[in-house]
């Protein structure tokens, strides 16, 4: 799965590359890595009951560890590719929130475009410094590839010969003469018919982090916007698909010719 990699990335697993989700060894010792690294939930007095990865009683162990940590995601099944996903995120999160400061004072002292220029020529991040830069891993191929992916998504298209550079100054560009001047046209409307505007609308959704330009900012709302949508419609797919179970299960029909009940 993409995204798991995504996020063993970000948090610097060392076997991101050769993880699979379905290997129920590798699943612990990841849970018990992202808690001993990560989460740090436990006193490490704590944490033996769930460091005995080869324990009978591990899932038992694991699903009280959940709960104490208020996991929504409701799984029983071992190596519940959701939940991993979901306690993932719970790490990138904390990681984020012990940064945030650092992040977004960096983010506000240059352009989106600097960011790209000195992810082009700078090496590997140093971790001398007492503050970590934005976008630090930007060199990495994973991390193109996904921007890259990005901006295809806004309409940029990449070829040969252009740069992410580039395609990154294109982008923006886009979004200042079509995308956001369309979303105040829709605000005018909005306002004339006595609403409060998408604008404003996007202006009170947290975005939950600040790139220091307005434009980038209303952009990553955007997507998340974009993002919401598409799993509300997953959720409608879903609940359809169980409606129509429970329509298949439900009164069953009894033929006594064939001396069986049901279907």
């Amino acid at each position: 799965m993409a995204h798991m990699k995504l996020l063993l990335n970000a948090l610097n697993f060392p076997e991101a590359e050769g993880f699979q989700s379905t290997d129920e060894q590798a699943y612990r010792t990841l849970v018990v890595w992202l808690e001993n690294m990560r989460v740090r939930h436990r006193k490490p007095a704590d944490r033996k009951e769930l460091a005995d990865i080869k324990s009978p009683t591990w899932q038992q162990a694991f699903s009280k560890y959940l709960e104490e940590l208020e996991c929504p995601v409701a799984s029983k099944e071992p190596c519940s590719a959701a939940v991993l996903l979901w306690l993932l995120r719970y790490a990138v999160h904390l990681e984020y929130s012990d940064k945030a400061d650092a992040l977004n004072v960096s983010t506000t002292t240059t352009t989106p475009a600097a960011h790209a220029q000195a992810g082009r020529s700078a090496g590997p991040p140093s971790t001398s410094g007492s503050t970590a830069e934005a976008f630090s891993d930007f060199a990495s191929p994973a991390v193109q590839q996904q921007l890259r992916a990005l901006l295809e998504l806004l309409g940029v298209k990449g070829g040969q010969h252009k740069s992410l550079l580039q395609m990154v100054q294109e982008a923006s560009s886009l979004l200042g003469d079509r995308i956001l001047p369309l979303v105040q046209q829709q605000q005018g409307k909005a306002q004339g018919k006595g609403g409060n505007g998408a604008a404003a609308v996007l202006e009170e959704l947290p975005l939950g982090f600040e790139t220091g330009d307005a434009n980038t900012d209303t952009a990553a709302k955007l997507l998340r916007l974009l993002y919401i949508r598409d799993l509300r419609t997953l959720q409608n797919q879903v609940d359809q698909a169980i409606v129509d179970v429970q329509e298949y299960t439900s009164n069953p029909r009894t033929d006594s010719s064939l001396g069986r009940v049901g279907r």
